[in-house]
């Protein structure tokens, strides 16, 4: 099967059809568009997936699996993947597309280790959402959204279901800050509304 696709209602089925597991395309249909860096990944999770198919043809030959094993087998194979490679999460991630707990495989440190090679050199790479760049809550908060600025600006914009999620996560920031904490939310806030109704 080929990887060229285009828009997020083909992105995700393609994916789940090159044997990405469901929180991984929970992730990466949100990209919208398929990334070189998305195309290496694929190549990867197919060689993966034909070297496991060998392996199990040759168990099940033997009686070691029995064949209604293989699918819980392969998804212990991903998930060894994640722990092998250190791309299990220290901290709850919240601001990806779908949240991801604690001790979690985060698939996008799986996108950040291919996009060394493969970079989308005409987008905004989206994990530099997680980055935490600044000194203070305030300047991280206001970079995150010039990021998403920046997205939208080159093609590349977020969902309007994420910016809903990030939206209400500011509502709830504004309702318990105060001050400087509290303005510096509400410019935030207003920003995410203008970047929702042009997605809109």
């Amino acid at each position: 099967m080929g990887v060229r696709t285009r828009g997020k209602a083909r992105l995700a089925p393609l994916l789940s059809a090159h044997h990405f597991s469901p929180s991984e395309v929970a992730q990466f249909s949100t990209l919208g568009r398929m990334t070189p860096t998305l195309k290496a990944m694929i190549r990867e999770r197919d060689i993966r997936r034909r070297r496991f198919e060998n392996l199990a043809a040759g168990k099940i030959a033997r009686g070691v699996w029995a064949r209604e094993e293989t699918p819980r087998r392969w998804w212990a194979n991903v998930a060894r993947m994640y722990r092998s490679r250190g791309w299990i999460t220290k901290y709850a991630i919240a601001n990806t597309p779908v949240p991801i707990g604690v001790g979690k495989p985060n698939p996008w440190g799986w996108y950040r280790a291919c996009e060394k090679t493969h970079p989308d050199p005409k987008h905004v790479s989206p994990w530099v959402l997680g980055r935490r760049h600044g000194k203070t809550k305030l300047e991280r908060g206001l970079m995150f959204v010039e990021v998403l600025e920046q997205r939208t600006k080159q093609g590349n914009p977020p969902t309007s279901t994420q910016l809903r999620l990030w939206i209400g996560q500011k509502e709830n920031a504004v309702a318990k800050a105060r001050g400087a904490r509290k303005e510096q939310l509400r410019i935030e806030l207003g920003r995410l509304e203008r970047l929702l109704e042009g997605a809109s």
